[in-house]
């Protein structure tokens, strides 16, 4: 009797195997990266998984982050994304490892840097801004800076998602990266960065200065801002802006309270 039974224990495993295999397809199939935990809170056994993985049907992309293998991704392949055109798509893949262990955290400082195209430096960390109390994840590559933020609004002022296979991808937007900057300066091995910063975001075509007084005005870093974007404004090479027909172009301030922040006039 031993003997049927051990076969019959068998042909279960084996469909719970594949039951699990389609839950697994169906919840990856458009390329997200995924922590076990979520899978196993599918209803997917670890057993399960652990077997997905032995037969290849499932890609460790890090420690305890998952991905549908490529093969068993056909869709991905007859159609390129949107994102595929954009400039940082050789830093989204990295963040889209990061992110999903990373609960509630934005990507920022020089990540943000990289990924807006804002300097030649290639960070050697992934940056990533997390609420205050919260302990950045031990992973083994690549290696993280965490940025504590103690106000909460941080972790949603300026900051856009990004979408890469499936997998969504808080960022710090251009002028919120440029803020950042100019606040944890102290952080940063080159002291003339933020200006340098500053000025690369100046000359993005989708730069806006109402923005960057607005998040200046919020964050109270508005004085420092203001003296860099009139410096910036005076050595010029920066396209022009909406504002009146004054020959010097100058920055002003107006006066505390205004819901704009920095404006130009």
């Amino acid at each position: 009797m031993l003997k049927p039974d051990l076969a019959k224990l068998k042909s279960k495993t084996n469909l719970m195997l594949e039951s699990d295999a389609e839950v697994v397809t169906a919840h990856l199939l458009d390329g997200r990266v995924v922590r076990w935990k979520e899978l196993v809170k599918l209803g997917v056994s670890a057993n399960s998984l652990a077997a997905l993985t032995r037969r290849g049907d499932l890609q460790r992309i890090g420690w305890g982050t998952y991905q549908l293998s490529a093969e068993l991704r056909p869709s991905l392949q007859d159609s390129e994304t949107d994102i595929d055109a954009d400039e940082g798509n050789m830093y989204l893949e990295q963040f889209a490892e990061i992110t999903p262990k990373t609960s509630g955290g934005v990507i920022c400082m020089m990540s943000a840097v990289a990924y807006h195209d804002l300097s030649l430096d290639v960070p050697h960390e992934v940056w990533i801004g997390l609420q205050h109390g919260r302990r950045a994840p031990r992973i083994e590559y690549p290696p993280l800076k965490a940025v504590s933020w103690r106000n909460e609004k941080a972790l949603t002022l300026g900051v856009e998602t990004r979408v890469f296979q499936g997998t969504e991808i808080p960022i710090t937007n251009l002028e919120r990266t440029v803020i950042d900057i100019y606040r944890y300066s102290s952080r940063l091995p080159d002291p003339t960065l933020p200006r340098k910063v500053l000025k690369a975001a100046m000359e993005k075509p989708g730069f806006s200065r109402e923005r960057l007084g607005s998040y200046a005005r919020s964050f109270q870093i508005r004085d420092k801002i203001f003296k860099d974007v009139e410096l910036v404004d005076m050595i010029g090479n920066v396209p022009d802006q909406p504002r009146a027909s004054q020959s010097a172009n100058r920055c002003i301030r107006l006066p505390h309270g205004h819901d704009g922040g920095l404006q130009f006039a």
